[in-house]
């Protein structure tokens, strides 16, 4: 099992975005506010650029994208970035996209450049996407304990029985739910506690982040998280060490 990897910083979110078409209503803004119910549009079909200046070169070694439906409108996005700030363009992936509104999870060879883009290949229809993330993701220290839940297979549906009269069953509705695990880490040291894990916590109490467990054999089993109940502190396990946990809801799909 390769270590689990967390995608929480968005640089776009201090970047200067803009896109090269924008449906009414659907503003570029909408891709990195974290919000899975508001989306970035282009206005037709064809070939679109999401331009992105970071400011100043930044490193880069993942991208993430959620509430989309690139798959249903045989869609497809790939990162670039630009060579020698000249408008060189060269990719950073291949062509992204996935079924079901899928979480996608990129891991990339890192580099610094100040200037990205996206290019959203929509030829057959009209694709919508929500979330973006871009940024220098968070390794964690230590494998994944015995009895870790993957996240794909923590269910939280609830369902509703139909029943006769006479107590048969007559039909049966899911409802479904988000899913639900619990991210940890035992024998950590007490520096990537306080370097590595406390920044991501301030960062998780109030924003949702992505996280995939086991990006070598799994990479498609990523999913968009928030935390859920109260956030457990570092615990020290010994004079060396300490364990770290985080309950969080988790979505796959939409």
């Amino acid at each position: 099992m390769s270590l689990s990897i967390i995608g929480y910083q968005n640089l776009l979110e201090t970047a200067t975005v803009t896109a090269t078409s924008e449906a009414v209503g659907f503003a570029i803004e909408n891709l990195y506010d974290g919000l899975a119910y508001d989306w970035w549009k282009p206005a037709a079909i064809g070939l679109h650029y999401i331009n992105i200046d970071l400011g100043s070169e930044k490193e880069v070694d993942y991208i993430s994208i959620f509430a989309h439906n690139l798959g249903d409108t045989s869609s497809t996005v790939k990162l670039q970035y630009d060579e020698d700030g000249l408008g060189n363009w060269t990719d950073a992936t291949t062509t992204l996209t996935s079924e079901n509104g899928r979480v996608i999870f990129k891991t990339l060879t890192p580099f610094n450049k100040q200037f990205l883009r996206l290019e959203v290949d929509a030829q057959t229809a009209i694709p919508t996407i929500g979330i973006v993330n871009i940024g220098k993701s968070m390794q964690m220290q230590t494998g994944l304990p015995s009895g870790f839940i993957p996240p794909t297979m923590g269910m939280t549906n609830d369902y509703v029985n139909a029943k006769s009269d006479s107590g048969l069953l007559i039909g049966r509705s899911l409802i479904r739910k988000s899913n639900s695990t619990t991210i940890k880490a035992n024998y950590v040291t007490p520096a990537w506690v306080r370097t590595t894990w406390m920044p991501f916590i301030s960062h998780a109490q109030v924003k949702p982040f992505f996280f995939s467990w086991d990006p070598e054999r799994y990479p498609d089993e990523a999913v968009y998280c928030v935390t859920s109940k109260k956030i457990t502190p570092p615990k020290y396990s010994g004079s060396l060490h300490m364990n770290v946990s985080l309950k969080v809801e988790a979505w796959h799909e939409l």
